[in-house]
């Protein structure tokens, strides 16, 4: 992931900034509703298969959504950050939050 450190930021900072005229770009916001709905509807199979426990997925597809924005705001404000790390922990995160079953990962 960190070699593609100034890349993520540039392409994060033009999405968070897609506007018009002050008010939100309408393709942007389309386009992460769409994002959103994909997501949740990718949970959603997998609590179909038994993958996942029961949770919200529009909630859960959010919740992963502003995780990884949430990235993209420390890649740019704190660029000592170490991101693989930092991946890591985001996708132990989500593998608690989404199990079926409870278990201790190890790193």
């Amino acid at each position: 992931y960190s070699h593609y450190r100034s890349y993520v930021i540039a392409l994060g900072r033009l999405r968070l900034h897609l506007t018009n005229a002050g008010k939100p770009n309408r393709v942007a916001v389309n386009r992460l509703h769409k994002e959103l709905s994909d997501v949740a509807a990718i949970l959603h199979e997998g609590q179909a298969r038994g993958e996942f426990r029961n949770f919200d997925t529009a909630i859960m597809a959010r919740t992963l959504r502003q995780a990884l924005d949430g990235v993209l705001v420390e890649m740019t404000h704190h660029p000592q950050i170490y991101i693989d790390h930092y991946a890591d922990e985001l996708v132990i995160i989500f593998q608690h939050a989404t199990e079926k079953k409870r278990r201790d990962y190890e790193k």
